[in-house]
Order: structure tokens, then C-alpha cells, then sequence
């Protein structure tokens, strides 16, 4: 069994919303809500489970990220899958590998976004949070995506700070990176460098923005002047920007009227009219995309399957979990990997093991 850790579990255990996540009440909570794990117990009612007790399966969280980080968990069948054998045989923690694809799922929808608007590749894109779960995963889907499909390449380049992934662009220079298709054109690390303010990208503009850090928006309007000094074209050229988040990652929400719907409703309306009406010619197009299908396995699937689906085992896209995990399931482990996680500098993502599990 393992867990793999997401922002809304910060968010859900800081209680700034307990009204709209949790963790609800009355106590315990229980966190967590991305897990792979071993089918113990099927409802007898349950006479359409695609599963059989005994199955290895990764499933994420349906309403909340909670219940999921204990040494048995309730999952929704609609948005659980089997591992594939292939994972299975990949090394002995199959199940963190799984647990870290089930948490990284939506990086198919985030990918697909961009591909079905470059089917032929050659596009610029700059992935803001390139080194964490879902950048270092998105990456490597538009790269299988080359690969398979024999497009002209991408050119991408992935903002972040952490050591570990500014060591892994260095050894991808060298030919000698874990994660073949964890590969970035350009790496910038934030805390040195501001990606708004190079004149090579106002120069050669990028066709799309995929914010997965929070505040992206905020830092390209500041940049965008009336001489057009933006990193990205704009709409009228093709230009998109895509985001997962709020301006800030952990936000409150208390009050649906003044929290809520401020944050996901009125300020990406505003900025998705300005975007195609009044700014069409100066901002690329805004597009706030953090939904998941409720009840959908074929993104699980698809997530799995670009894991296992290439012959050649370099083409298949890698979960991408931190080297200061797994975690263990401890009191301190868990403090750990919850710490790390608050952080938002983990390099891909962060996984508690709950309990090794012997392949039969």
C-alpha cells in the first residue's frame, strides 16, 4: 500500500477550507486520497466490479483528498485501475511508482490541452513548476507524444528550484538522466532568474504557458507593456496559458461568496473574457483548467498505459518521486513527507509507503 501526496492535502489539514474540503467533522481525518494498493474486499452487491480481491489497483481520490493514508482504504471503482504487469515487474516499489502515477493523472488532461493544439509538434512551451508531480509528468507525455508520433520536437523549458531536478537536467546534458523523457530544452531555476524578464523568450515567444506553480498570471501582467515585452504570443498569434491553480496555492475558503467564488469563478471569467475580447492582441488566451471527471477510469488508464504501452522501456514516461522518499508510515515519516510536500519544492512527487506488499 502507498500514498502519494497532492497540495489539496495541505490545504485540506491547514482548515482554511474546512467549508469547501475538510478535513470533515467529527474527527479523525484522515489524509491522503492518490493510493495503489491490493484488493482485500468487494461488496457482495457490487456484482459489476471489474476488479477480483487480490488485484493490484491505483486509484485517486473522487470528492476529498482524505482517507486514503491507513492500512486499508475505501476507493471508487470509476476512477481505480489495474496496474499493469509491466509496473509490476519494474522493481520492487511497484506500488510507489503506482501510487505517484495515480496522483500525477492529471497530467494526461493537461497534456492532451496542449497537443490537440500542436499535433504536428514544434511548439515553445514553458511549464511553471517543471520539477514538481504534475510538471515533471506532463513533460514527459508531450515527449512520448514526439516520439511515438515522429513530430517535429517541442522546445521546452520548466521553472522550478529544487536541487534534485536542476541535478537531473545536468545529468540529461551528460546522457546519463533516469528519466529519458524528462527532458527540458532549458532549465531555469526561479530563485536566480526571472523567466519573465528574458529577452530571448520576448524575442522567440512561447505558443503556451502551462502554470502548475500558482502566480504565473500575476508575474505576466507585470511584464506585459504597451511595447509587448511578453515571453508569450497572443491570442490573436496562437498564445495560450493554462493554469491548475488559484493565484495563491493555499488560499481560504471559508465563505462560498467571498472566498469561493472569487477565486474560481469571477477572476477566471474576467481573465477568460479579457483574454478573447479586449486583450486578444497583447495576452494569450487564459484558460483555468483544474477539473477532473468525477467518475472516468480512462485517465487512469491512459495515465498507466503511457507507463507500459512502448517497446522500448526508454519511451515509456517514468513516475518521478522524490529521492527523500518513500516515507515511511510513521509519526515522523509522515510529518516529513507532509513537510516536504508544504514546501512545494519536492522533485516530483512526494509518496508514504503504508506497507510492502510482495508481488505473487
Amino acid at each position: 500500500m502507498s500514498v502519494a501526496l497532492a497540495c489539496g492535502d495541505c490545504r485540506t489539514l491547514s482548515g482554511l477550507t474546512k467549508e469547501f474540503q475538510g478535513p470533515p467533522y467529527p474527527l479523525p481525518y484522515i489524509p491522503g486520497g492518490d493510493v495503489a494498493g491490493v484488493v482485500e474486499y468487494i461488496p457482495p452487491l457490487n456484482t459489476n466490479c471489474p476488479f477480483k480481491v487480490g488485484d493490484f489497483v491505483a486509484a485517486r481520490f473522487v470528492i476529498g483528498p482524505r482517507d486514503g493514508l491507513a492500512e486499508y482504504a475505501v476507493v471508487h471503482q470509476d476512477v481505480c485501475d489495474k496496474i499493469p504487469s509491466s509496473v509490476l515487474k519494474s522493481s520492487p516499489s511497484f506500488m510507489n511508482d503506482a501510487s505517484a502515477l495515480a496522483g500525477a493523472n492529471p497530467s494526461v488532461l493537461l497534456a492532451d490541452r496542449i497537443i490537440e493544439r500542436s499535433k504536428e509538434g514544434g511548439k515553445r512551451i514553458l511549464i511553471l513548476g517543471g520539477s514538481g508531480g504534475l510538471g515533471t509528468h506532463v513533460c514527459q507525455l508531450l515527449r512520448q507524444y514526439q516520439v511515438k508520433n515522429e513530430t517535429k520536437p517541442f522546445y521546452i523549458c520548466g521553472v522550478g528550484s529544487n536541487e534534485h531536478f536542476l541535478e537531473h537536467q545536468k545529468k540529461m546534458e551528460q546522457e546519463e538522466g533516469i528519466y529519458p523523457l524528462l527532458s527540458y530544452d532549458k532549465v531555469i531555476d526561479y530563485t536566480q532568474q526571472n523567466v519573465f524578464e528574458f529577452d530571448e523568450y520576448v524575442e522567440n515567444k512561447f505558443d503556451f504557458i502551462l502554470d502548475l506553480a500558482s502566480g504565473g498570471w500575476l508575474s505576466l501582467l507585470k511584464s506585459c507593456d504597451k511595447k509587448n515585452k511578453s515571453i508569450i504570443k497572443a491570442n490573436i498569434k496562437g498564445g495560450h496559458y493554462f493554469t491548475t491553480t488559484t493565484d495563491e496555492a493555499i488560499f481560504k475558503g471559508h465563505s462560498v461568496v467571498k472566498d469561493l467564488l472569487p477565486l474560481f469563478l469571477w477572476i477566471p471569467l474576467w481573465r477568460y473574457l479579457k483574454s478573447r475580447t479586449l486583450s486578444r492582441k497583447s495576452l494569450p488566451k487564459y484558460t483555468f483548467a483544474m477539473s477532473l471527471p468525477m467518475s472516468d477510469r480512462s485517465v487512469m488508464t491512459r495515465m498507466l498505459k503511457a507507463a507500459t504501452s512502448e517497446k522500448s522501456n526508454d519511451n515509456n514516461i517514468k513516475a518521478v518521486i522524490d529521492p527523500r522518499g518513500p516515507f515511511p508510515f510513521t509519526e515522523e515519516g509522515v510529518k516529513e513527507a507532509f513537510k516536504l510536500q508544504q514546501s512545494r519544492h519536492a522533485f516530483g512527487k512526494v509518496v508514504i509507503e503504508v506497507a510492502k506488499l510482495d508481488k505473487k
